[in-house]
């Protein structure tokens, strides 16, 4: 049988990330072949984009202050971050960069509907 199903971005809503607003369409099909055993094809609508693809804005500023070069110290736990000891600048932040990762989320959700088509129709077969 063919199984249709529509796949979707879970948002968490972190600061700075556009999400992907658009829904994936598989369908699953699966038969049984001449040797008794079951096999599933995924495919997708034609020409709709099978990944999602976010976009991450960071802060537009980020001030780094430069320690004093007359006081000697040793960064605490707390303290110490790389940004600590990069000189007094202001860093432009406004480019953005894309965060896809194309296939992992795709090619899993395909396995596991894939997985879920062939059980139904393995149970139907009892």
């Amino acid at each position: 049988g063919a199984y249709a199903f529509e796949i979707r971005e879970f948002e968490t809503g972190a600061e700075g990330v556009a999400y992907d607003g658009h829904a994936a369409r598989a369908t699953v099909t699966v038969s049984k072949g001449s040797d008794g055993n079951y096999a599933a094809a995924v495919s997708y609508d034609e020409g709709a984009p099978n990944a999602f693809v976010n976009v991450y804005t960071p802060p537009e500023k980020l001030q780094v202050k430069q320690p004093d070069p007359s006081t000697p110290s040793t960064p605490s736990a707390s303290s110490a971050s790389p940004a600590s000891t990069v000189g007094s600048q202001t860093l432009d932040k406004t480019a953005t960069s894309n965060t896809a990762d194309e296939s992992p989320i795709v090619w899993l959700v395909s396995l596991l509907l894939v997985s879920a088509g062939v059980a139904l129709c393995a149970r139907r077969a009892l």
